[in-house]
């Protein structure tokens, strides 16, 4: 019996990135439908506004920050001086 193949590193932090940014664009536009229609008896702009600019900056920098790390961690194990 063949063990179970690893996953592809590459595959799992596509979906990670795109889950991330999914998920920023989704609190962002619920934010906006708080923010202009009112859900769940919520009816404050702040909270909307909130919530959009949250959402936006989730889809945004966390996917950078996350490139950069995995980036300068298969960098550093490539590298045959260290």
């Amino acid at each position: 019996m063949n063990p179970s193949p690893q996953p592809d590193p590459a595959q799992t932090r596509w979906m990670i990135l795109n889950l991330v940014r999914v998920g920023g664009l989704v609190l962002s536009v619920v934010g906006a439908i708080v923010w202009k229609n009112g859900v769940l008896e919520v009816q404050e702009s702040t909270v909307g506004k909130l919530m959009l600019v949250a959402g936006l900056l989730l889809s945004l920098l966390p996917p950078a920050l996350l490139r950069h790390a995995w980036r300068s961690k298969d960098t550093a194990t490539d590298d045959p001086r260290r």
